[in-house]
């Protein structure tokens, strides 16, 4: 659940960036590029790195699922401000995941 999570926020950065028509209603100006750019840059790192961690099973997993977890609660945030139904949905759905996963791992 923790890759797919990270690959759907992937996923939606880039869209974001290469079409946010496809995830905001209206026009994309120049504001709406600045906040998809750096939406990209900050959602591809975490997620590679997510990734990563989980198909090695290196140690930091959890901190890196928090890191996850926190920051799509600040989408979540976000999304609500905004009314914006998408985002509120699927932030509220990665953080569940991955701070769930970081709980669950607190025992190891």
């Amino acid at each position: 659940m923790n890759v797919l999570a990270a690959l759907v926020s992937a996923t939606a950065a880039v869209i974001g960036v290469t079409n946010p028509s496809l995830l905001i209603p209206g026009d994309a100006t120049p504001l709406v590029d600045f906040y998809a750019q750096a939406y990209l840059v900050r959602a591809l790192p975490i997620s590679a790195v997510l990734i990563g961690l989980l198909a090695t099973k290196r140690p930091g997993l959890r901190p890196v699922l928090l890191l996850a977890g926190l920051a799509q609660v600040g989408d979540g945030v976000i999304g609500t401000l905004h009314a914006q139904p998408g985002m509120i949905a699927g932030s509220t759905l990665g953080a569940v995941i991955h701070l769930g996963s970081a709980w669950l791992l607190r025992r190891k």
